[in-house]
């Protein structure tokens, strides 16, 4: 008899301590895992700021404007001439040599806008004058036995190149009348394609 009174007494307390363990489980449950719904506000949260900051970087670079930097070089006859001094109208600057066929190759397109364009548009056509490869003489010659008519300057000091870290030709550059750099091509250029870059600084749609 006391036997099973000692087995009905540990029955009760085993079972006492079970629901005891079962509600302090749930508690720390509670406490531990957050409801779904605020977990799913966090991350939607996260996403919307991270989209905000997206679009704000976005915003930023395309209301970003960088400014042409200025250089020096010689013209036919000597004269320092700047690109400072061009600014006020839209201009092109283009650098080539005359050892460079894929630079004489898009040399007819420079000159027949240039031609067609009169005084609207600056033309910068800066020759890789290194006086070793490329001489002033070199660059005159060429010039009248091809009958160009648009600017050549010399970029006797290599100022031009070193300021645009030219290291290979023909590399043009589209600048717009508020000296903004709109666009560096490397590379040969189609008439199309030079035509484009000219009417975007010249603001035509």
């Amino acid at each position: 008899m006391k036997n099973k009174v000692v087995l009905i007494i540990i029955a009760i307390l085993f079972v006492a301590a079970l629901i005891v363990s079962v509600k302090i489980y749930g508690r720390l449950s509670e406490k531990t895992d957050p409801p779904a719904n605020t977990l799913s506000q966090s991350v939607s949260e996260k996403n919307n700021s991270d989209t905000a900051e997206g679009n704000s970087s976005e915003n930023a670079e395309s209301d970003s404007v960088e400014k042409a930097a200025d250089f020096y070089a010689f013209d036919l006859n000597g004269n320092k001439v700047t690109l400072a001094e061009k600014i006020g109208k839209p201009v092109v600057v283009n650098f080539w040599a005359t050892w460079c066929p894929p630079c004489k190759a898009e040399l007819p397109h420079f000159e027949k806008l240039y031609k067609e364009l009169g005084g609207e548009v600056e033309f910068m056509m800066v020759d890789m004058t290194d006086g070793g490869r490329e001489t002033v003489d070199d660059v005159k010659a060429f010039v009248k036995e091809n009958g160009y008519t648009f600017p050549v300057y010399c970029d006797s000091d290599q100022n031009a190149a070193m300021t645009y870290s030219v290291y290979s030709i023909p590399v043009t550059l589209f600048i717009d009348k508020e000296g903004n750099l709109s666009d560096m091509r490397i590379g040969v250029l189609d008439e199309e394609t030079l035509k484009s870059g000219i009417e975007k600084i010249k603001g035509v749609k």
